[in-house]
């Protein structure tokens, strides 16, 4: 057993080296996305003592110290106090800030596997962790902070494998712990609710089967000896459990008691959200995130880091590994002998996917992320399937060159990608020309300049460690209102503020119509001062003032 184990440690430290190798390699580029650096703020500020900001001032105050809640009406601050100690260690730098997600990723495969070998074999959980640590999807969304989520995965996993050993080995400290976990999941961003949602779908499709049986005066070996057994009529753990997870939710639960915030922005986004979604729309969204799903697993998403490369076998593999596991179950006795686990597995990941077809924001790949680990483990089941189960059994020279395989692509198309960041640095609001803005400002000694779009505040405080403070005008609307005419009026008073704007087809919110009519109107000319182009001399950041 000793050396299982051993062999074990091996095989998940060169595992775990990879990833590092995959996620650390030029670890700056692209460029710090505004996402990114958006819960990265409040960490240094407190850090350096500043004044932090807070939403809707919906924070908890110390003395004269404030700390934040959320870092926005859906996601929590959990990512911010977490980055704390890195930024304290290694300073607030982009390095230091990707380390935090990067860290999470490889707890992540940790957690993988021990869960994958709890439910199922060894071997299982070493394939699943293998094809996960080189996938492209969860390599280059995990090195970038998935923006403002990198964590959840971690509370998901984490959670998952405490409820599997508190059920098997009757301890209610890994109930306790699952609590915690969820609490904070829920904390780290509204979305996690799904997964907390499915879950208590799944318990109650469970007891109710366990109840039935037990009706009928069988045994709850019947599940198998691996089955989740859920009816617990011991009430005080339970009690227990609900005060911890609160207190894991806390920031989500605090910050709408005292500013309503996540409710108000729930009930905005119901209907039609503020990117056009009609949650009504069940039919156009579920394809919506079917193909979002899709992305996910044949990792084509990252069309900013310069190129779009796909794992193409992935899609057509993960559909095949959903229907193998199907037909192994339901036709092999000695399969539904070890458990109902692999329908669970299943069962857990369609019940998000469904979910997902209501948000409040936009239908985005990037909200499956912390169903990577979930696939990994449900593609390497089917292999095992397949191996062991089938009438004329997978030779294994066979069965070894589908993962190889597998893995082989998933390699390939992360070298592809990094090859494409070093020729151009990210593209857009991932461009690497961020840096070289945030230089500009510094050099001018702008302490604040007046910021005309969205995708750039953030990222300028972080980079100048708030030397720089743009200040946003831009307004989170089509068209600006009254207040953006009256901000600029004042701004345009000085003739020493400068003006940042994006280039093109790189705005979000066009601005630049009303800053030219405001300068016309004041009888002003309007200067370019600076250009700051991606590596390939396109334009993206263009720096104005108004003499």
């Amino acid at each position: 057993m000793r050396q299982g184990w051993f062999r074990d440690v091996l095989v998940l430290v060169a595992i775990l080296a990879l990833f590092a190798i995959l996620t650390g390699y030029q670890i700056k580029l692209p460029g710090l996305y505004y996402d990114e650096a958006l819960d990265a703020v409040p960490a240094m500020q407190i850090l350096q003592g500043q004044k932090v900001e807070l939403v809707r001032q919906g924070g908890i105050r110390l003395g004269n110290h404030a700390f934040p809640l959320m870092a926005m009406d859906y996601v929590g601050a959990v990512n911010t106090y977490a980055l704390l100690p890195f930024f304290a260690l290694l300073g607030v730098k982009v390095s230091s800030l990707r380390l935090l997600p990067i860290a999470g990723g490889a707890l992540t495969l940790i957690l993988t596997y021990l869960l994958t070998k709890e439910l199922f074999r060894r071997n299982v959980a070493i394939v699943s962790i293998l094809l996960l640590a080189v996938h492209p999807s969860f390599v280059f969304w995990t090195r970038q902070g998935i923006y403002v989520t990198s964590l959840m995965s971690v509370l998901l996993m984490g959670s998952l494998l405490a409820l599997i050993r508190w059920r098997r080995q009757r301890r209610d400290s890994y109930l306790y712990l699952a609590s915690l976990l969820l609490g904070l999941g829920l904390s780290s961003k509204i979305l996690f609710l799904w997964f907390i949602i499915a879950l208590g779908l799944i318990y109650l499709a469970v007891a109710s089967y366990v109840s039935r049986v037990s009706r009928l005066k069988e045994t709850e070996s019947n599940l198998g000896s691996h089955t989740l057994s859920l009816l617990d009529h011991n009430w005080g753990p339970w009690a227990i459990s609900a005060t911890i997870f609160l207190a894991g939710a806390a920031m989500i639960l605090i910050y709408n008691i005292k500013t309503r915030g996540t409710l108000i922005a729930l009930s905005q986004n119901l209907g039609t959200t503020g990117y056009g979604v009609s949650n009504s729309n069940f039919f156009a969204n579920l394809t919506t995130r079917l193909d979002n799903f899709k992305v996910l697993i044949e990792g084509n998403f990252f069309w900013y880091l310069g190129g779009i490369f796909s794992a193409w076998l992935y899609p057509g593999a993960f559909g095949a590994a959903i229907i193998i596991i199907l037909v192994i179950w339901l036709a092999r006795r000695e399969a539904r002998a070890q458990g109902y686990e692999p329908l669970l597995l299943l069962g857990f990941v369609g019940l998000v996917v469904i979910q997902s077809m209501v948000t409040i924001s936009d239908l985005w790949a990037t909200h499956f992320y912390s169903l990577l680990p979930l696939a990994a483990m449900i593609m390497a089941l089917s292999l095992h399937g397949l191996h062991r189960f089938v009438p004329q059994r997978l030779p294994s020279l066979l069965w070894l060159g589908v993962i190889l395989f597998l893995f082989g692509q998933s390699l390939y198309v992360d070298m592809q990608y990094h090859r494409a960041l070093k020729e151009t640095g990210g593209r857009r609001t991932h461009s690497d020309a961020i840096y070289r803005l945030a230089s500009y400002l510094e050099e001018r000694r702008e302490s604040q300049p007046w910021v005309m779009d969205w995708g750039i505040q953030k990222s300028v405080v972080i980079l100048t460690q708030g030397r720089v403070n743009p200040v946003e005008i831009f307004q989170y609307a089509p068209q600006p209102d009254i207040n953006f005419t009256n901000w600029l009026y004042g701004a345009m008073a000085n003739p020493q503020n400068l003006y940042l704007f994006h280039s093109g087809d790189a705005t979000v919110f066009p601005r630049y119509p009303a800053f030219e009519a405001m300068a016309r109107q004041l009888n002003k000319e309007i200067v370019l001062e600076k250009t700051v182009t991606e590596r390939d001399g396109t334009p993206l950041f263009l720096v104005y003032s108004v003499k």
